[in-house]
């Protein structure tokens, strides 16, 4: 599993939420370390579940999407939750980053905005 998409995800994540850049391990809960706890699947659906929320609430609020991309956005999360190993997360991070963050935002010098 890519490590560091994992850490990006949630550093981005807590980044756009809080306005400020965040780096490694300054997530207030301090999970943007994989060093520290990456082997327990479940505190790593819990980081970027959290993660992905942020973004898709944003989303929804702020786009407006149609119900098949709502149900899309949701789906990506369920998968993510009934995941049975670290490799279905990996997919998942992929499937998040190239279809929902890239889709929606835009990172310039460490600043995450709409497109």
């Amino acid at each position: 599993m890519p490590q560091e998409l994992y850490e990006d995800i949630i550093r981005n994540a807590f980044s756009y939420a809080l306005k400020k850049e965040i780096g490694r391990s300054e997530d207030p809960a301090q999970l943007a370390d994989t060093d520290e706890y990456f082997g327990d699947i479940n505190r790593v659906k819990i980081g970027l579940g959290y993660a992905m929320e942020i973004f898709i609430n944003d989303i929804i609020n702020n786009f407006e999407p149609d119900i098949s991309e709502e149900t899309r956005l949701t789906n990506l999360l369920q998968q993510l939750i009934s995941a049975p190993d670290l490799k279905v997360i990996e997919q998942v991070m992929i499937d998040y980053e190239s279809t929902v963050f890239n889709k929606y935002f835009s990172i310039s010098k460490g600043k995450i905005t709409r497109k």
